[in-house]
């Protein structure tokens, strides 16, 4: 199934069956919403570096890696009202609060933001070890 989110990358949704076992079952998109989920499973692969030193293998991931980095560039938005980049729509993973009839999208969520910081930093990281040019959209 392709999906336009209008970016120019590849993003990763969860939307396999297996993945759905952690939603709600109140809220079953819950989980197949969530645009972070391509940015935490490519800091899978860095870790993985992080914790071998292989620049081969890191050399092997780092498409991944920047292609993570690209889909937030093009998918961060300003926030409405803070006027700081975030990605919308979003969701927690994990929360449902009562205030918001126990659905969880909003823009900018905690979990989502760190994990745009944490996979920009990687890339940023991982492009200097290797040596590479890093070109990326401007926002």
């Amino acid at each position: 199934m392709k999906l336009d989110l209008g970016s120019t990358a590849a993003v990763n949704l969860p939307t396999d069956e297996r993945l759905k076992q952690f939603a709600s079952a109140n809220n079953p998109q819950m989980v197949t919403l969530y645009c972070g989920a391509g940015g935490w499973t490519s800091q899978h692969l860095w870790e993985h570096y992080l914790y071998n030193g292989d620049k081969a293998f890191l050399a092997s991931v780092y498409p991944i890696l920047k292609e993570a980095a690209t889909f937030y560039v093009d998918f961060l938005i300003e926030h409405p009202t803070k006027k700081w980049l975030v990605i919308n729509p979003d969701m927690s993973p994990e929360n449902a609060p009562a205030a918001h009839q126990n659905s969880s999208p909003d823009a900018g969520t905690t979990m989502t933001n760190q994990i745009v910081f944490d996979i920009f930093s990687s890339t940023i990281k991982a492009t200097e070890i290797l040596k590479k040019m890093l070109l990326l959209p401007i926002l």
